[in-house]
């Protein structure tokens, strides 16, 4: 669904035979879509022109070996739209890739965990701002912060239920200032999270009913 800079609604591109049940998108700076939905019966990422006319199913390749079918939930664009971000859930992974799926990199998000902690690990979503790709990790309470080409760059968050902590975070964005805007599912809230120093810099919103809050 596309909406104006006022929040207008301006039109809308249905899915019909080609995607259904969409999870995620991204749109470059020429307006092309890339969308996270099912295609065929299946999970797989889309390119479709700004009209929503589809251009091809974007397939993931050159990872490593022994790697599962990837089953994407979510994907970002870089600013200049040369390369694809995508969170893979079935092997637990971060794909740095050119627009056409070719990997320049491969992250293992689950690297150093014990099989327990694989098993439970749940991914949330991945957004980039400049040079800095986020990747929410709800279950493990912390947002991963890496460099354009998949470097590891820091993890933020301190996880928990209290408050100034994150329970389940599920996406983060990023402000003028280069701090941090995390969505956690769990509290039902927004928190603002200090890149610097790894500190909570406030709470905003949360439980209820009233216009603004969360449910």
């Amino acid at each position: 669904v596309i909406f104006d800079r006022e929040n207008l609604f301006l039109y809308q591109i249905p899915g019909g035979n080609v995607f259904s049940a969409p999870v995620d998108l991204a749109v470059d700076a020429e307006g092309y879509l890339f969308v996270v939905a099912n295609h065929n019966r299946h999970p797989a990422l889309l390119q479709l022109d700004f009209d929503g006319l589809f251009l091809r199913e974007v397939r993931m390749s050159g990872g490593p070996r022994g790697l599962a079918v990837p089953q994407l939930s979510s994907v970002a664009v870089s600013p200049g739209g040369t390369r694809l971000y995508a969170v893979d859930r079935a092997n637990l992974g971060l794909w740095v890739a050119d627009r056409i799926g070719r990997a320049r990199a491969f992250v293992d998000l689950a690297a150093g965990l014990t099989e327990t902690e694989r098993r439970d690990l749940i991914l949330g979503k991945v957004d980039v701002y400049g040079d800095r790709v986020l990747v929410a990790v709800p279950s493990r309470g912390e947002i991963r912060l890496f460099g354009p080409d998949g470097a590891e760059e820091g993890r933020l968050g301190t996880r928990g239920t209290a408050p100034c902590q994150l329970a389940f975070p599920m996406a983060a964005g990023m402000d003028v200032d280069g701090n941090l805007v995390i969505v956690d599912q769990r509290r039902m809230m927004f928190l603002r999270w200090g890149a610097e120093g790894n500190r909570c810099l406030g709470e905003h919103f949360g439980l209820g009913a009233a216009p603004g809050y969360l449910y």
